[in-house]
């Protein structure tokens, strides 16, 4: 037999064994199906090793996808088995116009492998296409949201200044943030209009936009929005009108949230007159509940964002008009309560004197809102009282035994009413002596601020040992105090904010994070990302309440990413 026929005949028997090995094939094993992919039964195929998470099967059904068949298919199989290899496709995927359901998730798939870099010039061409269908956009905007590339600059403005009657707003949001990124200043007239741009369903891009103001920065923003906040931006006045949101305050409440988030001594003397500004409501409101509720709503904001931003700023001359506003009795409450707390954040030790003449206002026993405001007063002197200051304290002090006292007499007298009561009425009576025994543990919080202030004084070590006391009234009083550090005891205060940055209470992780955009730095960033990914943790435990948390965070990283 010549070597010919001998190598014809081994062939034909090897072929023959692949066959009969392919037929025989265990059907749980790749092996059975691979083949497949190339038959009528590939939809089959897909499906099981997708199932079976088949390494084997990726590159084949890479070559498969660039045929142009079973495209969905094979990219929710490429991404179920979750091998890197697929990325290539993956990116084909989002560019792909005929099948455009399959670029979300192929997008969201590349961000989750965390594979998103460094395909600038497929997604540009995406954006920049006017025929590229809308999932296509947003799979390319979800990637270059997270490494954005110049070179789709003039897209990405396109798309943050597009109509959301148009295109979804969630588009507008994503350019917004790469924008941000990428420190463009020709975004600051387009991030400025988001913040006021909703779509028919009421769905905004307001966080991605003021977070992308805030990352390009004071030096291209800070003009442009004191322009807005004295009502002298046409495209935002224009739109206002349009959409009847001109009056209230809707206006200059976005621009002093923008204007605290950007502190600058500059921008004090607009900040008050926003504040200060008082705009009656129009009669044509008046007999329109839903228009008076937003109306009222913008008034209340404009208030709290503009003492807001005063109090980020940390200026004195914002002390007399916040007095004033705290002491009106021609305002709501609400406004009143704001400019008390803000005065604490401030920082300034000159409003004491104002603040202890509210607190000296005579109360009655029914007055609930009076004693609630009253008591706010007198946390927020206890945050600005000079430990050294023997005669402030001893004057503050003897106002607060007061108070004690009249609780005292009140729960007595309240006790006495019950015995001519009727059950109804003692069930209110028992809601009363609750409340004011609540009162007077509260106060007791004042009392524990005011043995701290007593204790550390100016003392940055003192307080910076506080911040690790079991009581939140002392910590909180010993975030106020480190918010207010000058000098050496800068960096004191900013390590030991940075220390604290993932406190579990939220309302001193507010003031921690308060002080560090006060005296933090770059240097603290870490401290930060960290505390992010504790809190990442605490809602994977079913620990809801600090969801929210992270953004606050990262809010306050891009703020510090600027310094």
């Amino acid at each position: 037999m010549s070597r010919l026929t001998r190598n014809g005949l081994i062939l034909v028997g090897l072929f023959s064994m692949a066959l009969t090995a392919c037929e025989t094939a265990d059907p749980s094993t790749a092996e059975y199906w691979l083949p497949q992919l190339q038959k009528e039964t590939r939809g089959a195929a897909i499906m099981k090793l997708r199932e079976m998470k088949s390494k084997e099967a990726v590159e084949p059904m890479m070559a498969l996808y660039a045929t142009g068949k079973s495209k969905p298919e094979l990219v929710a199989a490429l991404a179920e088995i979750g091998d890197k290899r697929a990325v290539p496709t993956l990116v084909a995927a989002i560019a792909d116009n005929t099948e455009p359901k399959s670029a979300q998730l192929a997008a969201a798939t590349l961000k989750s492998w965390k594979a998103g870099k460094g395909h600038g010039d497929i997604l540009v061409k995406v954006i920049a296409n006017p025929k590229s269908r809308k999932e296509n956009l947003y799979g390319a905007l979800e990637l270059l949201a997270e490494h954005p590339d110049a070179r789709g600059t003039q897209a990405l403005l396109r798309i943050l200044n597009g109509d959301p009657d148009l295109q979804p707003i969630v588009l507008n949001g994503l350019a917004a943030t790469a924008l941000g990124k990428l420190r463009e200043p020709k975004a600051v007239d387009g991030l400025i209009r988001c913040l006021w741009l909703d779509d028919a369903l009421g769905r905004n891009a307001v966080n991605q936009c003021r977070m992308a103001l805030n990352r390009i920065g004071k030096a291209a923003a800070h003009a442009k929005l004191m322009t807005t906040l004295a009502r002298k931006n046409n495209v935002v006045e224009k739109r206002a009108r349009k959409l009847r949101y001109h009056q209230g305050g809707a206006i200059e409440f976005k621009m002093c949230e923008m204007l605290g988030d950007l502190p600058d001594k500059s921008s004090v003397e607009a900040l008050i007159k926003a504040l200060v500004k008082w705009e009656e409501m129009p009669v044509s409101l008046q007999n329109n509940k839903p228009k008076m509720d937003v109306f009222i709503r913008s008034r209340i904001q404009r208030v709290i964002s503009c003492a807001t931003a005063l109090a980020a700023i940390g200026d004195a001359r914002a002390v007399k008009p916040m007095l004033g506003l705290a002491g009106s009795k021609e305002i709501a409450l609400e406004f009143r309560n704001t400019a008390v707390q803000q005065l604490a954040f401030l920082g300034s030790d000159t409003a004491i004197p104002g603040l202890m003449k509210l607190l000296k206002e005579k109360a009655e026993i029914g007055h609930f809102a009076t004693h609630g405001f009253n008591l706010q007063v007198a946390i927020s002197i206890a945050r600005l009282l000079d430990g050294k200051n023997k005669r402030s304290i001893k004057a503050f002090e003897k106002q607060l035994a007061k108070t004690q006292k009249n609780f005292v007499t009140w729960i007595g007298k309240l006790k006495g009413m019950m015995a001519k009561a009727t059950k109804k009425q003692q069930g209110g009576l028992k809601k009363d002596i609750q409340y004011f025994r609540q009162m007077q543990k509260t106060y007791k919080e004042v009392d524990a601020a005011i043995a701290a202030a007593k204790e550390c004084a100016s003392n940055a070590d003192c307080w910076t040992k506080k911040m690790g006391d079991k009581s939140v009234p002392v910590r909180l009083m010993a975030g106020y105090r480190l918010a207010q550090a000058k000098g050496p005891d800068v960096a004191k205060a900013r390590a030991t904010f940075a220390s604290y940055a993932d406190d579990k209470d939220l309302v001193v992780r507010n003031v921690i994070l308060f002080g560090l955009r006060r005296v933090g730095d770059k240097s603290v960033i870490p401290a930060l990302k960290k505390a992010q990914e504790v809190d990442a943790e605490r809602v994977k435990k079913k620990q809801k309440q600090y969801a929210g948390a992270s953004g606050a965070l990262g809010m306050t990283i891009v703020q510090l990413e600027n310094r």
